[in-house]
């Protein structure tokens, strides 16, 4: 480090280091700033991002060289003269090695290298010389970068051994004498880099200069900077300290001197070692030397001084670094009263205004004792003459006192006292006026309990004995000693004791203690009792405000004006007693309190304006940050009390008391700047915040790290300790500082006394339903546990539990007569908890079912976690907007993240897709930063341009109406957007690592996010624009771009998670002057949100500077902010004529569909009175069970009669059915249930529009087990076997323990066991309806106890009756899709190996990750909008409805043993069956098992979307038909269930059509059956979005397709010079394909889904396929279609009918041999009459013929299909009750023989074992068997049961 201001460095190893800024410019150096680039750039080689550098830099010129003056320079000009080259050639004497690789002069042999100093050209190593470095420029290859905090940074990309050369620092080599107009041209510059060259050379390398300019400080440096000499020249080099591997920054240490009128810079190196800030601290021998003169130091009664301190020694302080600076006095200047000093760190030479500074100065004896030392360490001796030592008696300057002088002998010199005694005296400046008047200094000095270094020499001490005593009657632990030093101590110590002993005196007075405090007496500190700080308000007399640090400056200036304005009152400021230094503290006191409330009140107005003028930033609630009025003073127990009350539910934090503890004497403790002087109640406790809010105030805590200050002696002093009371500050209008300070004391007293506040949080959502009935909950709560339940008026959001006001009406007998308050109060927030808990499930059974989270609830929550110390929020304004930080990660504040949606939208435009989607990955941009925003959450490592990179990409590969763009593709458009002008290479090192972090991040995000990704999106709110609200496609497409432009975007979380992409779209058609009336109706919006959501559009423009990027891109721009403000006004008016009138539904056709839809799932049947015994025997044992096998909601009501119970089942008119046709099964007797009454639709309740999903339903995939034995479901239909291939391949039967579901959140999903009310309420359920209400409660708290907290106090009594109420074990049976699919799993491996085949031939654009598989992202995505358009919990009934996900564990081996679970014992035991039964199997059967093994052992490992069970797919159906019909000639498939499933069939088709979806295949193993006997789409693997909306393609159009499609194959075939490339084989393995399909039709449309469903239909009819392909190729499939529905033919005499006249015309037309008629009906009735039906399935072959028609064009739409008269007479019929119970009885029927088993799973399970024991025996008897063809070692006939016929026929 320099040892001059800015001279040249000293040191023995010529290392030099940067110059510090000056007083003026306090910056670090390391903060490069962001610049641009200029085009006078030097094109050096060794810095590989020139185009960075040009960029970031446009005033920046880079040299290789240093810039030198003319040669004949004056030292006073800029530029130093260029030195001239040293002319002596006196050579190092090595000699040149005898092997030529080998260098020499590299070390510490060459006698020049050893001097820092390069050979010259005569040295006679030669070539091979080694120290050439710098002439030869052997640099290393650097790059710049950004370095975070620290600016840009400097890096090395290739690896570097100790000593070698990096670079050299050059620059502009400005004079010495030229620094001081250098530093004032640059007083404005946010950076310098000035470095000492020499003792009058300076390099400048602020204009111009080489890269080492961007070298970072670090405490613990891997470089150095040093002298080296060139031909004479000084060079500064930068050499490595130690090894650097490539990669790694490059940085040294600037070991700045801490200079007085500078503040310490702090250093962001980050090393474990760190000293904090850029300046070197003291050495050890200075601060030896320090101690040894800390009592020598005297201070200068008055500051006037002359000539007559001439070469003494002072020092000075400095406010910025709060220390002193020793210094010699040279010069007085008798013109400008100055003194010109020498600093003593430095030898820097200042003049110094001594009247204006705080100096002490060293008395005689001490400046001897330098004066010794000096001269001892330089091995002389020095007179004294001149100086006397005159011991205690000091030589005195003339005309001068100094304080510490005494003029005769003392006895103590201390007095001790306790800490509100001593902040007593310092408050009332007690302490001021004894040192004024005494000429004394008094230093407190903190002692705590217990007493450190106790020794037998310190035990006998009357002082420590003293202090001791006074320890152990401490009320905080601690005593403080005021130490006393100075020219009148014995006279300051008799005012001290006075003053003590007064204060004690008063304190006990107003406690109520008569006793009078003991005197103090010969200096011996005998303090009475002193009883613990009493929680009391503040005197009425005096006050404290606390003044923001932005304002107090301006407060001093204008302290005169405010005591001119309150002239009755005294105003001073007192010292903060605060670290950090980040507030200031006012005293006002006064004599009448009258006088003071108008003082206040002038105050508070006074410092109002003054924060308006400086902008200080406010609350939320209109107030300045850091302005409050003091309240009182709260006992350390009593405020713990008030935080620690809700430990069960309030924010995880660190207790308030926390803090620094210090020895006494010890050193100051370093504070962290970034360290908060207020205490961050919301973190402690919810009580304040809610406090706050309710009261519209600011509570105002100091913290306990920041309490303390430095006293004189660089002490810190003044800390908090545990048990030191708090002050209480408000935030507010002084006049009700004293109202707000009684309800807090009130409330810390109700605490004390033991009343529980119950705090809500985001469960206040349930406080409605918990006080409605005029309370009837809380007086449940009141009977059943003895305490009183209110809400709390002073917060809003607590519950008021209080065990001592309550009483019991009738106490519960089995409760305990003997509970204490505590715990009624314990018992009742227990209860109260189970009821939010059952009306959170209650909520979620009302909500989709849909996987996935409400994003606005996990907002809401999310929020709760973040501080209230935000800036302003003007009315229905973002408090995104307002936020410096969205999450705990520092990356992430508001203006980056609102950055970050301008630069999505950019990048979106870049790539050409749809603002939608750069929607979506906003909106999981914004998702993500919400949950790593939460307390709870791990930190991310993820910075934001990746988070923008992968949501693009997630967004992108889940969009399936376009083709989704790859990885490489969106880095280079996301590199164009970053870095504007450079060129994005993919080949090089930089974006191979991008890559992997992308992918890397993808993986972490996703797994965040729990993989609920998905969003509804804008497609539907375009359709219900253009439908409902009438608007033309012109002004949506407008209001679209607009509500996803970068200015939209950037809104915020607040918009896009808590109102929805709805609100968007509304609110921007809002500012375009669009109707609105349609859109609330057609979106289900509410009009004053969309008033909110256009507030927080406004807020986000304007607070994301108005025009920057894409701002100016749309139309409604143009008017600028000003024009979209005054918008606002419009869109409230007419959203509150809105809100006060009824809007008339003008629902489009679709919207209409969709609440028939939803109605027919809100269905009712009510069984009226039915007997309590009934219900406990015989439905409350099966009521889950009935629930899960029936898909139908069963609620237990009340009934008016006494002692009556109402049965409701709620649901579908077949889950009402099935679960009717259980319950009677379940009595037995049909007649006790008595006639139903019959409801269409299910009332509201209030709870249904509360979101309470906070758990999107994500699980492990080890968590599940196989197959379904032991669940609910088969139970209750007495199912002791389910097959593996029941759910065929894309359902797979699977468990799950409840306990699992719980923590995963669906806990709603399990069927519960108790009975349910229709209203949620536990005052209205059955089984509380009893007299053993505990048992009963106990019983309910074990079946919701999950994730959420314990009931331990309810089930304690169901744990001694043994009631049934812990069955963690129990199962749930849920189904599995493979997610993705396996076909689409094997074809994106199979693209990818593509990619990579293509990679090898075109290495310069290598083919990137896709990432997680976009097959898998677009299934689930299209399943949310699908299911998203149904108000409904179920979406849409036909579609598979994923509730969850389940993923592979993180640490799942690949080669597990185990095939589905690790629970599955029985599975273990089959496997090893299997092994051992291997040996008795073909080689071929081995390998078909081992595949089959291998295929469940990977399920575990695969990711599954979980589904409710579904017991067979249409697949399993047929089959199973095949195998019965020929043992019994049974039909199977009843009319009532095929027009069922022609219905459920249709109606999917016809909701994926009319939103744009082809479902382009139909296989019957993806539909599948659930247990309501309703049929769904099991799979969309295959599907794919329309081209155009409607998706109608003329016969034309498709045959120009075809026709393309043919001539492409052919110039395929040409270039590769292979055989037939068209996908003849991909078409054939369809069973249903289409007839154009085969004639070369490349596209699928509505009408091949159609098509496609007919063959499906009618196979399902005639148990066979109609056009079976096996063994066929497409000219023979085509004749086999031509037979039935005719071959194409334009119409003749001949042929009746034009038949798609244009199929002749196709590439793959083949004239059949003879021309068929089309007979679709006469076909299939004839087919359906061999097979015995009968007319019944008339309208069903009607409807098929209809389906099957060779012309795409003539076939009938799934909306026709629908208005078919079969359709329309089964919902006539299904209405009916007759019909619903021959469904009913039909559907169990067929399901049972479909999935039940004729033996039980033991017996199965020992038959296969005694198979393949027998097998054993006869392998192992083989030897007595020949091996010739009648080897009858294989014949298992007889073991198996097959018989030996097979094997005398082979």
């Amino acid at each position: 480090m320099s040892n001059s201001r800015w001279g040249p460095p000293i040191s023995s190893s010529r290392s030099i280091t940067p110059v510090p800024p000056t007083s003026g410019q306090q910056q670090s150096r390391s903060n490069n700033g962001n610049s641009n680039s200029s085009n006078a750039y030097y094109q050096s080689p060794f810095v590989s991002n020139l185009d960075f550098l040009k960029t970031e830099d446009p005033e920046f010129e880079l040299i290789d060289t240093v810039e030198w003056g003319l040669d004949d320079a004056s030292p006073t000009e800029e530029l130093a003269a260029r030195p001239k080259p040293d002319r002596s050639d006196d050579p190092c004497g090595c000699v040149r090695p005898d092997d030529p690789t080998v260098m020499t002069c590299n070390g510490l042999h060459c006698v020049l290298f050893a001097c820092q100093e390069e050979c010259r050209s005569n040295c006679d190593a030669g070539e091979q010389c080694g120290n050439k470095r710098i002439q030869r420029r052997l640099w290393k290859r650097l790059e710049v970068f950004d370095a975070g905090k620290k600016g840009k940074g400097l890096r090395v990309l290739e690896d570097v051994k100790q000593g070698d050369l990096v670079t050299e620092y050059v620059g502009r080599a400005v004079n010495k004498l030229f620094l001081p107009r250098l530093f004032r041209r640059y007083t404005n510059e946010r950076k310098l880099y000035i470095m000492a060259l020499t003792g009058d050379v300076y390099l400048d390398a602020r204009k111009k200069g080489g890269v080492a300019r961007y070298i970072n400080h670090s405490c613990n440096p891997n470089c150095v900077v040093e002298r080296w000499k060139v031909r004479g020249i000084l060079r500064a080099a930068v050499v490595a300290r130690r090894d650097i591997p490539a990669g790694t920054e490059l940085s040294f240490d600037y070991q700045w001197e801490r200079k007085r009128g500078r503040a310490p810079t702090k250093c962001y190196c980050g090393d474990p070692n760190c000293r904090g800030t850029l300046e070197v601290p003291r050495s050890m021998e200075e601060e030896a030397l320090e101690r040894k003169l800390s009592q020598h130091w005297k201070k200068p009664l008055i500051s006037r001084a002359g000539k007559e301190i001439v070469n003494r020694c002072i020092k000075l302080f400095s406010t910025e670094t709060q220390e002193y600076y020793p210094a010699d006095v040279i010069q007085y200047d008798d013109k400008t009263g100055k003194h010109l000093l020498m600093y003593r760190r430095d030898l820097d030479e200042v003049w110094e205004d001594l009247k204006k500074e705080d100096w002490m100065i060293l008395d005689e004896e001490a400046e001897q004792f330098i004066i010794r030392k000096k001269s001892a360490s330089n091995g002389t001796t020095s007179s004294s003459s001149g100086r006397s030592l005159l011991g205690a008696a000091y030589s005195t300057i003339p005309g001068m006192l100094l304080q510490g002088q005494q003029q005769q002998a003392v006895g103590l010199n201390y007095v001790y006292t306790y800490t509100p005694i001593k902040e007593a005296l310092f408050n009332k400046h007690l302490i001021e006026r004894c040192q004024r008047s005494c000429r004394v200094t008094i230093t407190p000095q903190q002692y705590q309990q217990p007493e450190v270094n106790v020794d037998d020499e310190s035990s006998d001490n009357p002082e420590f004995q003293e202090r001791v005593k006074m320890l152990q009657s401490s009320p905080d632990g601690s005593v403080w000693k005021l130490i006393i030093v100075g020219s009148d101590v014995v006279k300051a110590r008799s005012i001290l004791e006075k003053n003590v002993a007064f204060l004690m005196s008063k304190d006990s007075a107003s406690s109520g203690n008569n006793e009078s405090a003991d005197t103090l007496q010969n200096g011996n500190a005998e303090a009475a009792k002193f009883s613990e700080w009493k929680t009391v308000a503040v005197d009425g007399n005096s006050t404290e405000v606390i003044l923001p640090r932005a304002i107090v400056d301006v407060v001093k200036k204008r302290l005169p004006h405010l005591r001119e304005k309150c002239r009755s009152v005294k105003i001073e400021f007192v010292p903060s007693e605060s670290k950090s230094k980040q507030f200031g503290k006012l005293n006002v006191s006064g004599t009448l309190v009258s006088d003071m409330e108008l003082a206040k009140d002038q105050l508070w107005n006074q410092l109002n304006s003054m924060c308006s003028e400086i902008g200080v930033p406010k609350t939320p609630f209109g107030i300045y940050k850091d302005l409050v009025f003091l309240g009182g003073i709260m006992s350390s127990s009593d405020f713990n009390r008030l935080l620690e009350y809700d430990k069960t539910n309030s924010l995880q934090s660190t207790s308030s008391t926390l803090s620094l503890k210090t020895v006494a004497g010890s050193s100051v403790t370093a504070v962290s700047l970034n360290q908060d002087a207020k205490e961050d109640l919301s973190k402690l406790s919810p009580f304040f915040s809610s406090f706050e809010a309710t009261q519209r105030c600011t509570v105002w805590v100091q913290s306990d790290l920041d309490k303390g200050r430095i006293d004189g002696s660089n002490r810190l002093v003044d800390e908090a300790t545990p048990n030191s009371p708090k002050k209480i500050y408000f935030g507010c209008d002084p006049k009700v500082v004293n109202k707000l300070w009684k309800l807090v004391e009130a409330r810390a007293a109700e605490v004390a006394r033991g009343v529980k506040y119950l705090y809500l949080g985001a469960d206040r959502l349930y406080q409605p339903q918990l006080m409605q009935n005029n309370g009837q909950f809380f007086d449940f709560v009141k009977n059943i546990t003895g305490a009183s339940v209110s809400v709390d008026a002073m917060t809003g959001d607590h519950l008021r539990i209080d065990g001592a006001f309550g009483g019991f009406e009738k106490q519960p007998p089995e409760l305990p007569t003997n509970l204490s308050e505590g715990e009624k109060a314990s018992l009742a927030e227990e209860l109260i908890r189970l009821q939010i808990e059952l009306y959170r499930d209650h909520c979620i059974r009302q909500e989709s079912w849909m996987f996935g989270r409400d994003w606005a609830l996990e907002r809401k929550s999310a929020l709760s976690y973040e501080t209230t110390d935000a800036l302003i929020i003007p009315p229905g304004a973002s408090t995104f907007a307002s936020r410096t930080s969205l999450s705990r990660n520092s990356s992430f504040d508001a203006k980056t993240v609102a950055n970050a949606a301008f630069e999505i939208a950019d990048i979106a435009s870049a790539l050409e897709i749809s603002g939608e989607t750069a929607a979506h990955a906003s909106i999981l941009m914004y998702r993500f930063i919400t949950i790593v925003s939460q307390a709870h959450s791990v930190d991310t490592q993820i910075k934001i341009r990746d988070l923008i990179v992968v949501c693009i990409f997630i967004a992108n590969k889940a969009n399936k109406a376009t083709k989704w763009k790859r990885l490489d593709a969106i880095l280079e458009a996301a590199y164009n957007v970053f870095y504007p002008g450079s060129q994005f290479d993919p080949t090089n090192k930089e974006s191979t690592v991008w890559e992997e972090r992308v992918i890397s991040a993808e993986a972490e995000i996703l797994e965040r996010l729990q993989h609920d990704f998905s969003c509804r999106g804008f497609q539907w709110i375009v359709a219900a624009a253009t439908d409902s609200a009438g608007l033309s496609q012109e002004v949506v497409r407008d209001i679209l771009s607009f509500s996803v432009c970068g200015a939209v975007l950037a809104a915020g979380p607040d918009l896009w998670l808590t109102y929805g992409e709805q609100y968007v779209f509304a609110a921007s058609a809002a500012f375009m002057n669009a109707s609105l009336h349609g859109l609330v109706a057609g979106l289900s919006v509410i009009p004053i949100k969309i008033f909110q959501a256009a507030e927080l559009i406004v807020t986000s423009i304007s607070n994301t500077t108005f025009g920057k990027k894409q701002a100016d891109a749309h139309p409604l721009f143009k008017g600028g902010i000003r024009g979209l403000r005054d918008h606002l006004s419009r869109i409230k008016s007419s959203c509150a004529a809105m809100m006060s009138s009824d809007l008339a539904l003008n629902l489009s056709e679709n919207e209409q569909r969709y609440r028939i839809i939803r109605d027919r799932h809100k269905e009712r049947r009510t069984y009226l009175g039915i007997q309590r015994a009934l219900i406990n025997e015989s439905i409350i044992p099966a009521i889950d069970g009935i629930a899960a096998e029936s898909n139908c909601g069963i609620c237990i009501d009340k009934n008016q009669l006494g002692d009556f119970y109402d049965i409701t089942l709620v649901g579908s008119w077949r889950a009402i059915s099935i679960a009717s046709y259980l319950l009677k099964d379940a009595v037995k007797e049909e007649n006790k249930l008595g006639r139903p009454v019959e409801k269409k639709t299910h009332p509201e309740n209030g709870l249904g529009s509360i979101l309470a999903k906070g758990k999107p339903g994500w699980l492990r995939m080890k968590l599940l087990e196989d197959g379904w034995s032991g669940t609910i479901q088969s139970q209750i239909s007495d199912q002791t076997v389910w097959s593996r291939k029941t759910g065929g391949r894309c359902c797979i039967p699977a468990k799950v323990k409840e306990a699992d579901l719980r923590e995963c959140g669906l806990r709603w999903w399990i069927p519960p066991r108790y009975g349910p009310s229709s209203t949620g309420s536990i005052c209205d359920m059955f089984l509380v309806d009893g007299e053993t209400k505990i048992d009963a409660l106990g019983y309910l708290s074990n079946a919701s106890q999950g994730w959420t907290a314990a009931f331990s106090m309810l089930t304690a009594s169901a744990e001694r009756k043994s009631l049934p109420s812990k069955n963690s074990d129990r199962f749930v049976a849920v189904s599995l899709h493979r997610w993705p699919s396996e076909k689409v799993a094997a074809r994106e491996q199979v693209k990818r190996k593509n990619s990579d085949t293509k990679n090898i031939k075109k290495p310069r654009k290598p083919i990137m990750e896709v990432g997680f598989s976009p097959g898998a992202l677009q299934e689930l995505q299209l399943l949310r909008q699908l299911h998203g358009l149904i108000d409904s919990p179920q979406g849409h009934p036909n579609l598979y409805l994923p509730i969850g996900v389940a993923m592979p564990s993180e640490h799942e081996p690949s080669d597990k043993d185990d095939s589905i679970g690790p629970h599955n014992s029985s599975l273990d035991m089959k496997s090893i069956d299997e092994d051992i039964f291997s040996l008795t199997r073909s080689s071929l059967e081995n390998e078909a098992a081992a595949r089959k093994d291998q295929k469940r052992r990977e399920m575990v490992n695969e990711p599954h979307l979980v589904f409710q069970p579904t017991p067979f797919v249409l697949q399993r159906f047929v089959s199973k038909k095949k195998k019965m019909d020929a043992e019994d000639n049974s039909k199977l498939l009843s009319p009532e269930i095929f027009a069922s499933w022609c219905f459920d069939l249709l109606s999917a088709v016809l909701h994926c059509h009319e939103n744009g979806i082809v479902l382009r295949s139909f296989q019957l193993d993806q539909i599948v059956v659930d247990h309501s006997g309703v049929a769904k789409i099991g799979s969309l693997y295959r599907s794919a979005a329309m081209s155009n909306k409607d998706g109608k393609m003329s016969n034309r159009k498709i045959l120009d397709l075809a026709r393309q499609k043919k001539n492409e194959e052919k110039s395929k075939r040409k270039d590769s010079r292979k055989g037939d490339t068209d996908d003849s084989e991909d078409i054939l393995k369809d069973l249903y394909v289409s007839p154009e399909a085969l004639l070369g039709s490349p596209k699928h449309t509505k009408e091949t889904d159609m098509w496609s469903l007919g063959c499906m239909l009618s196979h399902l009819l005639l148990n066979k396929a109609v056009f079976p392909i096996k063994g066929r190729d497409r000219e023979s499939l085509l004749t086999a279609m031509y037979k039935i529905v005719g071959v194409p033919a334009s119409k003749t005499e001949k042929f009746p009918i034009d038949n798609f006249p244009l199929g002749v015309k196709f590439p793959f037309y083949t004239k059949p041999s003879k021309k068929y008629t089309p007979g679709v009906e006469k076909a299939l009735t004839k087919m359906l009459k061999e097979r015995g039906g009968g007319d019944e399935y008339t309208g069903a072959i009607d409807l098929i013929s209809q389906m099957l028609r060779l012309d795409p064009e003539e076939r009938i739409t799934a909306k026709g299909g629908l208005q078919h008269e079969y359709i329309s007479s089964f919902l006539e019929e299904s209405a009916k009750q007759s019909f619903q119970e021959k469904f009913a009885q039909e559907w169990m029927t067929l399901k049972n023989k479909l999935t039940k088993s004729g033996m039980s799973d033991s017996d199965r399970a020992e038959q296969e074992r005694g198979f393949k024991r027998n097998a054993m025996l006869m392998a192992a008897s083989g030897a007595s068997v020949n091996l010739g063809d009648d080897d009858g070692l294989y014949d298992l006939g007889d073991v198996l049961g097959v018989g030996s016929s097979k094997r005398q026929k082979t």
